[in-house]
C-alpha cells in the first residue's frame, strides 16, 4: 500500500514539476498554482466554503487563510486551479468599517455646521438687541 502511494506521489510530482511552455517556447517562471496572478483568468466558482477535511487533515493552501476558495480557469496555461477567497465575513467587516467611518464623518460635519449656524443666529440676535431698547 505504501509503495503504491509513493509511486503515485512520484508520478504526480514528475507530471507537475515540468515547466509549462508558452507559445514562444519559453518556460513560465511561476508555479502553476499561481497562474491567476500572472495571466488572464475566469472564475468558475466563487467563494465556496472548504470542507473540514481540507482545512484540518490536508491543510490545503487555498483553505488555510479564510476557509473559502475560488475555482479559477487560467486562459494561457488552460489549467484550473484553486485560490483563496476572502470570506464573506471579512468583506462584511470591511463594509461595516466603511459604514462606521462614513457615519462618523457625517456626525462631525453635522456638528460643525450646527455650531456655525448657531453662531450666525446669535450674532444676528445680538445685533438686533440694541434696536429694541
Amino acid at each position: 500500500m505504501d509503495a503504491e502511494m509513493e509511486m503515485k506521489k512520484a508520478f504526480y510530482n514528475k507530471e507537475h514539476s515540468k515547466p509549462a511552455e508558452n507559445g514562444l517556447g519559453k518556460a513560465i517562471e511561476y508555479p502553476i498554482e499561481e497562474c491567476w496572478k500572472h495571466e488572464p483568468f475566469q472564475v468558475v466558482t466563487q467563494c465556496l466554503p472548504c470542507k473540514e477535511f481540507e482545512i484540518k487533515a490536508i491543510k490545503a493552501a487555498h483553505c488555510l487563510k479564510t476557509g473559502y476558495f475560488d475555482r479559477v480557469n487560467c486562459s494561457k496555461s488552460s489549467t484550473t486551479v484553486l485560490r483563496p477567497c476572502p470570506s464573506p465575513r471579512e468583506s462584511r467587516r470591511h463594509e461595516f468599517y466603511f459604514f462606521y467611518f462614513l457615519n462618523s464623518l457625517i456626525l462631525i460635519l453635522s456638528y460643525l455646521s450646527t455650531i456655525q449656524r448657531k453662531n450666525q443666529l446669535d450674532r444676528a440676535v445680538y445685533q438686533r438687541l440694541p434696536q429694541h431698547f
